[in-house]
């Protein structure tokens, strides 16, 4: 079958295909730039009032201060250049994303080792902020870059003008632009939810382990107790963490390797956050039946980091049966709760004490690392209310920590589609119109 032109409809796609790839012009990046070289002390304006900015992989042009929360760059920046928003920079080391058009501000002051760049064509800047640092392209500025010290990949200006981009027409940016900008945006408001929800469990936390689980509106009529810890129930008891153990172990030494051979075992990176990563296992081979038996994780247990930096002392997470099978290894505690101690509960009591600092004020201290011996935290007092509040308290918190587990997972999903969009959208593989 032909249309009235003569063409069959695999023609006419074809003929379709074209013409769209027409749309798309590859230009040289000295077709699009010129390089600017104006200073700070080229313009009536006070040094204090142009802001100082540094470049991220991940944000591009950002304050400096924001960067390494304090000034870093020189008293006298009057010979920093000067860059105004739509304005391209970049620095070395090339190859690790040192470059990004300037979009925070509507002026600022970068090094003088920085290289600025002004558009020569109308484009959209969004548009081009995300063109000159995919992957790509960051890898041809890498390829005719100069390497003078390890690390400092220096890309020279004549090399930066002969990088070859492929650039759609304006509306077609824009609509890039206004697609990624949209997930973006929707990312960095979960952002803004996973904060508010840390904060509303740290809050609980606190509230729950001093009043217990009662409404707000009646805590004034609970009656407290002063403890080494602070306020909490008057009812409730403070009693040695021991007492209320089935058991507490070591892990088991093995070397460990990476290529997934043998079983799964737990590393001190498994502990991320407040959860296990199954992703940040190690794993172990000729393990015998009574090995596997003997330090395999069961559901409920819980791992203490008991050997670490002072930030990171004390962390706990949980073990709930992912993945299937989990050997317990080296450098982590393993706690095991008793009758009379619901599991989940424990893991929020080592949450609060560890939000406390106890665990840093009973570690013993060397050079990069803390540490807390069996005997130190077996000895430590925790606060034991019935096993009906237990239940409700770990109920209430569980319930703060699922919102936040979902709200985690909405952002993955939501970083995934970007970075899928990003490909498909800015390679032209798929089309939008403005």
């Amino acid at each position: 079958m032909r249309d009235k032109e003569g063409m069959t409809p695999a023609a006419l796609v074809e003929r379709e295909k074209k013409s769209e790839g027409q749309e798309w012009k590859d230009m040289a990046l000295g077709e699009i730039f010129q390089e600017t070289n104006l200073r700070v002390r080229d313009i009536h304006l006070p040094q204090e009032k142009i802001p100082i900015l540094s470049i991220t992989r991940d944000r591009g042009l950002v304050l400096q201060i924001e960067k390494f929360k304090h000034r870093v760059a020189s008293k006298d920046i009057s010979n920093y250049k000067l860059v105004h928003k739509g304005e391209l920079v970049y620095g070395f080391p090339i190859n690790e994303g040192v470059i990004a058009i300037l979009l925070c501000s509507d002026i600022g002051a970068v090094s003088p080792a920085y290289h600025v760049w002004k558009a020569k064509i109308v484009l959209d800047q969004d548009f081009f902020n995300s063109l000159v640092r995919l992957p790509d392209t960051i890898e041809a500025f890498s390829m005719l870059a100069s390497t003078t010290v390890q690390r400092r990949q220096n890309l020279p200006p004549e090399g930066f003008k002969n990088v070859v981009v492929s650039v759609p027409p304006l509306p077609e940016q824009q609509a890039i632009s206004s697609v990624l900008r949209t997930v973006q945006q929707a990312k960095e408001a979960c952002e803004r939810v996973i904060a508010a929800t840390r904060q509303l469990k740290q809050s609980l936390l606190q509230y729950l382990f001093t009043y217990g689980p009662v409404p707000f509106d009646q805590a004034d009529q609970v009656p407290l107790k002063e403890t080494e810890i602070g306020l909490m129930p008057e009812p409730w008891r403070f009693e040695p963490l021991g007492d209320h153990l089935e058991l507490i172990r070591n892990g088991l030494t093995r070397t460990q390797n990476k290529d997934g051979a043998g079983f799964p075992i737990t590393r001190i990176e498994t502990i991320s956050g407040d959860t296990i990563n199954p992703k940040k296992v190690g794993f172990v081979e000729g393990l015998s039946e009574e090995e596997v038996a003997k330090f395999r994780l069961r559901r409920n247990d819980i791992l203490f980091s008991h050997i670490n930096s002072e930030p990171q002392l004390g962390r706990t997470a949980i073990y709930l049966g992912k993945p299937d099978v989990l050997i317990h290894g080296m450098n982590l505690l393993l706690l095991r709760s008793g009758k009379s101690m619901h599991p989940i509960f424990l893991d929020f009591v080592c949450q609060y004490l560890r939000k406390l600092g106890v665990f840093i004020g009973i570690a013993s201290r060397a050079v990069g690392q803390s540490s807390i011996n069996q005997g130190k935290l077996k000895a430590l007092q925790i606060p034991i209310p019935s096993c009906e509040e237990q239940v409700e308290v770990a109920a209430q918190l569980s319930a703060v920590e699922a919102k936040l587990a979902g709200e985690e997972a909405r952002r993955d999903a939501l970083d995934n589609l970007f970075k899928a969009l990003l490909h498909h959208l800015m390679t032209g593989k798929v089309r939008v119109t403005a």
